[in-house]
């Protein structure tokens, strides 16, 4: 079992906030305005519910990545 390997975790980190960066561009500005316009059932999450999914993916991509590395 090896130490912390420094570079693989920078990567791991940079290719993690990178992917989110980039979602959170391609979105644009739909949060906002043509999410809240579509009907939704009565038992889907709130939209910061939904923030926290993605936070927990972008964090388990950043594990596996650095674990590929």
């Amino acid at each position: 079992m090896g130490g912390l390997d420094l570079g693989a975790l920078v990567i791991a980190i940079g290719v993690a906030l990178a992917m989110a960066t980039l979602g959170t561009f391609l979105s644009g500005d739909a949060l906002r305005s043509w999410y809240p316009s579509l009907r939704h059932p009565s038992w889907e999450p709130p939209i910061w519910g939904w923030e926290v999914v993605g936070l927990v993916v972008y964090v388990l991509e950043g594990i596996v990545l650095y674990r590929l590395l």
